[in-house]
């Protein structure tokens, strides 16, 4: 009578559920930085292994409720295991807590018939039924949220020489002063090998905000956030209207209406897709961002082949974007806009000065400021590996500069502009700004090879809203008149809730190590 009953119960389906959900739940609260095609690869893969570890549970304890119930806990385990230990601080008993605790609890789920499988199936559902919910509604109202990008035609372009534009965003690369201060790091050498080959230093410069999708949305549409994004409210939270503003950007616009062709590199940066260019090139390779934050959920997390890869596949985007910039040195019959996003000297940090590989011990993805002090290591840690990557990252930058310069021709040489979205962040607070170093956070590297009709306009603190307001203005004729220079603090949580700093940011006297 008892097989009986069983073979009547529920078929419980609750464990490919549970698989899913740490999948669907980490894009549900990272829409604006995940795209819907990252999902398909990572919700297969936990499937599918949740499938298989329940067949053979299943075959083990000789009964399908009681597999389900053992690989549910199999799952359970295994994505809460690095959260929890981390939380305990009892990294030093991994393989107790790896082996131990699932081991024992699978022991005592194979001594005990589970009898609430319709319950639980129904739970599942319900809670898959809330993020699919979630997920609908931050779709629905990214398209609320968006700015109106303007359709106006440009003013007609100046007669002349049309030459390539390079726009290099170096993520999170401060101002020579202010890394010295906050860092230890002197890149006197890359400032003075930036002039020598023809490049105006702003060497008062700051960024309008401290965050990327910040920044490169005001940059790259020239004009600040509540005015791109009226509808925004200070409490949203929802960073998607963000990731369209810098797909669909301004400055690309006005480029393609003028006759040039749009050409964009990125480094594998989510929110920085940069969708809308004729041409994107970059590295496609290895993990993506929802697969490496799902293996940092688990004990493999902690296994070093698992950090090597992750160390080389990161090196690999990186190097692989200084190529594609090298490659497209050689001037073509379209003028063309080239924007490259790399992510450096921003972490993960995978290059030591001389542009070998680190040996990672934990996996920091792209946390920074107080995200990084608190789950990957103190801050000496941060200082030494953005000193290192910042010295290989400035070698790089010179190499490209001097091809992209030999490969000019004489009468049409590129204009270049090299700029940090953000300084390094040590001092950064992502939900204080009590607590945040503004000297070292805003100040930026902002650099300028261009023509002298825009040089003698140019400013030591000019921001990069500005930036291309005074290159339109030259190449197109247009109307652009400069805005003021404001910078203003948000916290991660709250992007759109400005705080101001303009008159804060000015470097005191004292080095803020020597503070420390």
């Amino acid at each position: 009578m008892r097989e009986t009953k069983d073979k009547r119960a529920p078929f419980p389906f609750y464990p490919l559920i549970v698989a899913a959900f740490p999948v669907v739940s980490f894009f549900s609260a990272n829409l604006a930085y995940v795209p819907f095609s990252q999902l398909v690869r990572p919700l297969l893969c936990t499937v599918g292994a949740t499938a298989l570890l329940w067949a053979l549970l299943s075959l083990v304890l000789r009964n399908v409720v009681r597999g389900a119930a053992a690989a549910t806990v199999g799952i359970l385990c295994c994505f809460g295991y690095a959260p929890l230990v981390a939380k305990l601080g009892v990294w030093s008993l991994y393989p107790l807590p790896m082996w131990g605790i699932p081991t024992a609890v699978l022991m005592a789920l194979a001594a005990w018939r589970l009898t609430q499988t319709k319950a639980l199936n129904v739970l599942s559902v319900a809670i898959a039924a809330v993020s699919a919910a979630n997920i609908a509604y931050l779709l629905g109202k990214e398209s609320l949220l968006m700015a109106r990008i303007s359709n106006e035609p440009v003013a007609g372009h100046r007669a002349g020489v049309r030459p390539d534009v390079f726009y290099i965003i170096l993520d999170g690369h401060g101002r020579s002063d202010a890394i010295k201060r906050a860092i230890g790091y002197d890149n006197s050498s890359f400032i003075e090998g930036l002039k020598q080959r023809g490049f105006y230093v702003a060497d008062k410069s700051h960024s309008n905000y401290c965050q990327t999708e910040l920044s490169l949305s005001s940059s790259l549409n020239m004009d600040f956030i509540p005015n791109l994004l009226p509808k925004v409210k200070p409490d949203e939270a929802d960073r998607a209207p963000l990731g369209h503003l810098i797909d669909h950007n301004e400055v690309g616009r006005r480029f393609r209406q003028e006759g040039y062709g749009y050409v964009s590199v990125t480094t594998g940066f989510p929110p920085v897709r940069l969708a809308s260019a004729d041409v994107h090139l970059g590295y496609e390779g290895g993990q993506s961002m929802i697969e490496t934050a799902l293996i940092g959920m688990t004990p493999l997390s902690l296994n070093q082949a698992a950090l090597t890869s992750q160390v080389v596949e990161r090196r690999q985007q990186l190097l692989s974007a200084f190529e594609d910039l090298e490659t497209l040195a050689q001037p073509t019959t379209v003028p063309r806009l080239i924007v490259a996003h790399i992510l450096a000297p921003h972490p993960p940090f995978v290059f030591k000065a001389d542009g070998s590989s680190t040996t990672l011990h934990s996996w920091s993805g792209f946390v920074d400021g107080s995200d990084f002090m608190e789950n990957v290591g103190p801050p000496s840690l941060y200082r030494e590996g953005y000193s290192n990557q910042a010295a290989f990252i400035e070698k790089k930058v010179l190499g490209t500069i001097d091809v992209l310069l030999a490969a000019a021709k004489p009468d049409k040489p590129p204009i270049i502009i090299i700029q940090g979205d953000h300084g390094s962040k040590v001092g950064l607070n992502q939900n204080s700004l009590a607590k945040t170093d503004v000297h070292e956070v805003f100040p930026i590297l902002n650099a300028y090879y261009v023509p002298a009709e825009i040089r003698k306009d140019l400013r030591p603190d000019i921001s990069p809203v500005n930036s291309f307001r005074l290159v339109l203005s030259d190449l197109f004729g247009e109307k652009l008149p400069p805005l003021p220079d404001r910078s203003w603090y948000s916290t991660f949580p709250r992007p759109y809730n400005f705080t101001e700093v303009t008159d804060r940011i000015e470097l005191p006297s004292e080095p803020s190590r020597s503070a420390r």
